[in-house]
């Protein structure tokens, strides 16, 4: 659920990060039902590409400092997701690995 690029400042910020936290549960679903795994390169990869991607081919940076934060909260989105999808693995197996 990528912030749309016309609408970006019409939102919040407390709006948006509740979206991101909705949208990165329903991310983590999909991914636990397609039987997906999450490792630390995924926690630190996804999130950083994700990044990149916003920002350079997505032309947010062409918007400074607001194409900046939309493209962090845009990471953040993809590291929460990968997080919850971690978090229920490991604890559904009962062990911090």
């Amino acid at each position: 659920m990528e912030i749309e690029k016309n609408t970006y400042h019409r939102v919040k910020i407390t709006e948006q990060i509740q979206n991101i936290n909705s949208a990165s549960t329903l991310k983590a679903r999909e991914l636990i039902d397609s039987g997906a795994r999450c490792c630390l390169t995924d926690l630190i990869l996804r999130p950083f590409f994700t990044f990149l991607r916003s920002l350079v081919l997505e032309r947010w940076i062409l918007k400074g400092c607001k194409g900046a934060i939309i493209s962090m909260l845009n990471a953040y989105e993809e590291f929460a997701a990968y997080l919850k999808l971690w978090e229920q693995k490991h604890v559904s197996e009962g062990g911090d690995k």
